[in-house]
């Protein structure tokens, strides 16, 4: 199952976009030949961001966060919980040389991860 939901707002200054994702999973096998096993698994996914877009004089900027959750289950383990934290930084400078020749300078994507749980 795989539900997202996406929200955008425009502003004089730029646009502000936050989003929402999640999976989620099921399994129940049972494998068969000399001997019988049987596996019960749930697994889940979610990740929440939030990004704003705007331009300042000739540069254009993205700043954005992000969190993440990973959980998994097997039947007759513990399973785990992992989370992840992210902070996105963009930017593309424009410069005009004479006769309407455009060049454009970018950095992107940078990406610092800003830490990271793990819970048995």
């Amino acid at each position: 199952m795989i539900g997202e939901g996406i929200y955008e707002k425009g502003f004089e200054k730029g646009r502000l976009s936050a989003g929402l994702k999640h999976t989620q999973a099921f399994s129940d096998n049972t494998y068969a030949g000399n001997l019988e096993y049987k596996t019960n698994m749930k697994q889940a996914d979610t990740y929440l961001y939030s990004e704003f877009q705007g331009k300042w004089n000739r540069l254009n900027y993205t700043v954005g966060i992000g969190v993440s959750r990973s959980w998994l289950k097997q039947e007759g383990e513990e399973g785990y919980h992992s989370w992840g934290f992210l902070m996105i930084t963009c930017s593309e400078w424009l410069t005009a040389f004479p006769e309407g020749i455009e060049n454009e300078y970018v950095v992107c994507p940078v990406i610092f991860p800003a830490g990271s749980l793990n819970v048995m």
